[in-house]
C-alpha cells in the first residue's frame, strides 16, 4: 500500500509509485469519511484504471514525535499531521491484523480483501472501493476482482455494449448467494443473482453501455450482497466524446520528411496542449471536436524552419503536411552595412476565447549572435486566415560588428530594427533598408569607475505591436558610438544597466526611459547614459516600476525609487547598496522608523489632516557606485485620510554637462540645471522657491546661485581645486506648500 499524494490540483493526479498495478493506492478522508480535498485525484493517466483504490483517515492525524522535529507538539511527545501519507499507515495496520487472522493471505489476495470489504462511499476517482471497512474485512469471506477498467471507447458510439468478466472467490465453508447491482447506469451485470460454492469461484458478466448519457471518465460500483456480506468492485469507463484524428507530416528543405521534435496542437478553449515525437515525420493525434492552433519548427540541416497553423477547426479527420520548402529567409540587411545579426526575434501572438477568458499564447524564436552567427530561419504560415485583431506578429533585429570574437562587446555602431503588424505570419522577410530610413542617436555611455560594463537595451514598438525583448549590447565604460533605429512609424524604449563582468547580468545598477521615443528618419540626437547627478526619481502612472506613494484610508506608502541618473524622464535603482531608512514623522513627532527602503507602510494614522516629515536615506556600496553614494530626502507636505490620493512629493532631477567619467573641471564654472519631477497622479502646484547648496568636504556648505527659466532652474558653480568630489543639496517648495530637501553626497568628480 502507498500514498497516492497530496496535489489534487487536478484529475489524473494520482502519483508514482502508487499507480502501479500491483501496489494498493491509498487516498485520504477525514474522521467523518468525507473525501478531502488535497488527496490525489484519478484516474491513472494514460490507462484510465481507479486509483487511488481504497482510503482511510488522514487529516489531524495524531502520531508519535521525533525529537527536534518542526512538526507542532501535542502533549509534547505527540505530534499531528495530515495527508495521504497519514491515511497509509492506516491500510498498513489493518493489512498486518488480516494477515495475523490469515497468515495464508497472498499479496494480491490482501489487496482483493483490503478493496472488497471497503465502504463502498465517497467520490470513486477520490476513495476508489471507498474507506477501509477493517470489521468487515475480518469477517468477510468472500472477494472479488478488484476493479474493472473498460478502457477509452470511441466516439460515435453505435457498436455494441463491452462485456468483461468479474470473479467472486469465496473462502468459507458455506455457498453465498450474492445479489448484484450497479451505482451507474452506464454499467449493468447478468445475471442479477450468483451463487458462489464454498471453497470456489463464480463470474459474472458487466456491462458498460456507451451508447447514450454522458462523455468522459465514468465511473461506478458493482455492489454484491448477501445478509452482512457486502463486496464492493470499482468500474470505469472513458466515454470518448465527438474527437477526430489529426494527422501531422513535416517535410524538411531537403523534401524529405523532417523528424517531429518541436510541433504543438492546442486546443484554444481547453488549453489542453501535446507536444508529440516521431523520428519518421508523421503523427496522428486523436482529439476532441473543437478549435485548435498547430504550431512547428522544423529543423534542417543547419537552419530552421516555422510554421504555424493557426486556425484550425477540428470537426472531420484531418491532414496537414508543414513543408518547410513553402518558407522563406528572415534576414533584414542595411545597404552598405557588413554586420551580423547581434539578434534575431521573429515570432506572433495568437489570441482566442479559452475557457479562462480572452488570452494568447505566443511562439517562434529568439536567437542571439552572441558566440557565432545566428541560424538562418526561415517562416510561413499556413491554413486558414486569422481575424486581424486575433494574431500580431512582429519581426525583430539588431545589426552590429559581432568583433573579432562575436562577443560584440564595443561594436562600433549598432542598427535597431523593428516590424509590427497583425493578421500575417510573413512568408519570409528580407527587405534591403536604406540609411536614410534610420535615425541616428549619439549614445554616450559614462562611466562611474574603472572595469565596469555597460548594457543596453532597446525595446522596438508600433501603434499595433508592442514588444520587451532584446539581447543586450554591451561595452566597456566609458564608450560612445552611433546607434541607428529604424524610425518612421515605431517608437523605441531604451534602458542601460551596469555590471561587473562581460557577458554575464547586470549586477551594479539599471536606469531606464519612463515612455518610448517617437524618432525621426534622418534625424541626429544626442543621448547620454549613466552621467549624474544620480537620485531618487518617480516611474510614471501605468509603469510596472511604479511603486506608489499613496495614501489610502488610514495607510501611507512612502517610495522613490532611489537611483536614476541625471537625465529627466527616466527611473533607477542600485543592485549594490549598504543600508536604508524610511522615517516618518507626523506634527513634529516621530510615528516609526524603518531600516528598509522597501519597509514603507505606514499603518492606523489618524484621519484629521496633519503635516508629515517623511525621510529617506540611502547608502551604497562605494566601490560599484562612488557617485551620489548617499543620498537623503526630506519631504514636508499634509496629508489627510482619503479613499486613495498620491502624496504631493516631488524630487530633484540635476543633469550638469559633465565628461565620460562623471567629473567636472576645476576651477571652472558649472552649470547646472535643475528640474523638479512630481509623484505619480499628485495635485501640482507650481514651485516657487528653490535654493541650491554645494560642499566639497561634505560638511561645510555654501550656497550657488539659482536664477529661473521656464520650468527648469539653473545653478552656477565654482568647483574647488583641492576637491576630489562635489556634494550638493536641492532645497523647494512649490505654492500649496509642499516642500523637498535632496542631499547628494559625492554627486559628481573634480578633476
Amino acid at each position: 500500500m502507498i500514498a497516492a499524494g497530496n496535489q489534487a490540483y487536478r484529475p489524473e493526479s494520482v502519483s508514482s509509485p502508487s499507480t502501479a498495478d500491483a501496489a494498493l493506492s491509498v487516498g485520504a478522508v477525514n474522521k467523518q469519511n468525507a473525501d478531502e480535498a488535497y488527496s490525489n485525484e484519478g484516474p491513472r493517466l494514460g490507462d484510465g484504471a481507479i486509483k487511488p483504490e481504497v482510503a482511510a483517515p488522514g487529516t489531524n492525524i495524531v502520531a508519535a514525535r521525533a525529537t527536534n522535529s518542526g512538526l507542532p507538539p501535542v502533549e509534547e511527545i505527540y505530534t499531528t499531521a495530515s495527508g495521504t501519507s497519514m491515511a497509509t499507515p492506516h491500510v498498513a495496520g489493518a493489512a498486518a491484523l488480516l494477515l495475523q487472522q490469515r497468515p495464508g493471505l497472498k499479496a494480491a489476495e490482501l489487496k482483493s480483501l483490503l478493496m472488497s470489504s471497503s465502504t463502498g462511499e465517497g467520490a470513486l476517482y477520490s476513495v476508489g472501493s471507498g474507506r477501509v471497512d477493517l470489521a468487515r474485512a475480518i469477517k468477510q469471506e468472500v472477494t472479488a476482482t478488484n476493479s474493472v477498467n473498460f478502457g477509452q471507447q470511441r466516439w460515435p458510439h453505435t457498436g455494441e455494449p463491452i462485456r468483461k468478466t468479474v470473479t467472486y472467490r469465496n473462502a468459507g465453508a458455506n455457498p453465498v448467494t450474492l445479489s448484484l447491482s450497479s451505482t451507474e447506469s452506464v454499467f449493468s451485470v447478468e445475471p442479477k443473482e450468483v451463487t458462489v460454492p464454498a471453497g470456489g469461484t463464480a463470474d459474472v458478466t458487466v456491462i458498460a453501455d456507451t451508447r447514450t448519457g454522458a462523455t468522459g471518465h465514468l465511473a461506478g460500483r458493482l455492489v454484491a450482497t448477501a445478509g452482512e456480506t457486502r463486496v464492493i468492485t470499482p468500474m470505469t469507463v472513458n466515454k470518448e466524446g465527438e474527437s477526430y484524428n489529426v494527422t501531422i507530416s513535416l517535410i524538411g528543405r531537403d523534401g524529405k520528411p523532417a523528424p517531429i521534435n518541436s510541433l504543438m496542437l492546442l486546443n484554444t478553449y481547453t488549453m489542453a496542449t501535446d507536444f508529440p515525437h516521431d523520428e519518421d515525420g508523421t503523427v496522428t493525434l486523436r482529439r476532441g471536436k473543437g478549435k485548435y492552433i498547430v504550431d512547428a519548427v522544423i529543423e534542417g540541416d543547419g537552419d530552421f524552419t516555422h510554421i504555424p497553423y493557426l486556425s484550425l477547426d477540428l470537426d472531420r479527420d484531418v491532414t496537414i503536411t508543414l513543408d518547410a520548402r513553402t518558407a522563406k529567409l528572415v534576414r533584414p540587411t542595411v545597404r552598405g552595412v557588413q554586420g551580423e545579426m547581434a539578434m534575431q526575434d521573429v515570432g506572433f501572438y495568437r489570441y482566442f476565447e479559452s475557457q479562462f477568458g480572452r488570452i494568447a499564447i505566443g511562439s517562434g524564436i529568439q536567437q542571439s549572435g552572441l558566440g557565432g552567427k545566428v541560424t538562418p530561419f526561415y517562416t510561413t504560415q499556413v491554413g486558414p486566415a486569422v481575424p486581424k485583431q486575433d494574431l500580431e506578429t512582429w519581426v525583430n533585429v539588431k545589426i552590429a560588428d559581432p568583433m573579432k570574437d562575436f562577443t560584440y562587446i564595443n561594436s562600433p555602431y549598432v542598427y535597431h530594427l523593428f516590424w509590427g503588424t497583425r493578421g500575417t505570419y510573413p512568408t519570409g522577410f528580407s527587405p534591403e533598408l536604406k540609411q536614410r530610413e534610420f535615425a541616428a542617436v549619439k549614445q554616450n555611455y559614462a562611466a562611474m569607475t574603472d572595469g565596469k560594463y555597460g548594457y543596453t537595451w532597446s525595446f522596438g514598438s508600433t501603434a499595433e505591436v508592442q514588444r520587451r525583448f532584446a539581447v543586450p549590447l554591451q561595452m566597456t565604460l566609458p564608450f560612445s558610438r552611433t546607434e541607428y533605429y529604424l524610425a518612421d512609424g515605431r517608437t523605441w524604449l531604451q534602458s542601460f544597466h551596469q555590471g561587473t563582468e562581460p557577458l554575464s547580468f547586470p549586477d551594479v545598477s539599471n536606469v531606464e526611459e519612463h515612455a518610448p521615443k517617437t524618432l525621426v528618419a534622418g534625424q541626429a540626437t544626442v543621448r547620454n547614459w549613466n552621467r549624474g547627478v544620480f537620485g531618487p526619481s518617480f516611474a510614471p502612472e501605468g509603469s510596472p516600476l511604479n511603486y506608489s506613494s499613496v495614501r489610502v484610508g488610514d495607510t501611507m506608502w512612502i517610495h522613490a525609487p532611489g537611483y536614476s541618473d541625471g537625465t529627466p524622464g527616466r527611473i533607477g535603482y542600485p543592485m549594490k547598496s549598504e543600508s536604508s531608512k524610511v522615517t516618518l514623522y507626523r506634527d513634529g513627532q516621530l510615528v516609526s522608523e524603518r531600516d528598509n527602503l522597501f519597509d514603507n507602510r505606514f499603518d492606523e494614522l489618524p484621519a484629521q489632516e496633519s503635516v508629515y516629515r517623511a525621510e529617506v536615506t540611502l547608502e551604497l556600496k562605494p566601490e560599484f557606485l562612488p557617485l551620489s553614494s548617499k543620498t537623503h530626502t526630506v519631504w514636508t507636505f499634509k496629508s489627510a485620510t482619503a479613499e486613495k490620493a498620491a502624496l504631493p512629493l516631488m524630487t530633484a532631477s540635476i543633469s550638469p554637462n559633465l565628461d565620460s567619467h562623471n567629473a567636472a573641471k576645476a576651477n571652472r564654472l558649472l552649470l547646472l540645471p535643475i528640474q523638479f519631477q512630481r509623484n505619480p497622479g499628485s495635485v501640482q502646484s507650481p514651485v516657487k522657491n528653490v535654493s541650491l547648496e554645494a560642499s566639497f568636504d561634505s560638511t561645510t556648505w555654501h550656497k550657488v546661485p539659482v536664477i529661473p527659466a521656464g520650468d527648469t532652474w539653473y545653478g552656477l558653480e565654482l568647483n574647488n581645486t583641492k576637491a576630489k568630489f562635489a556634494s550638493l543639496r536641492v532645497s523647494a517648495t512649490d505654492r500649496a506648500g509642499n516642500k523637498v530637501e535632496q542631499t547628494f553626497t559625492n554627486a559628481y568628480r573634480i578633476t
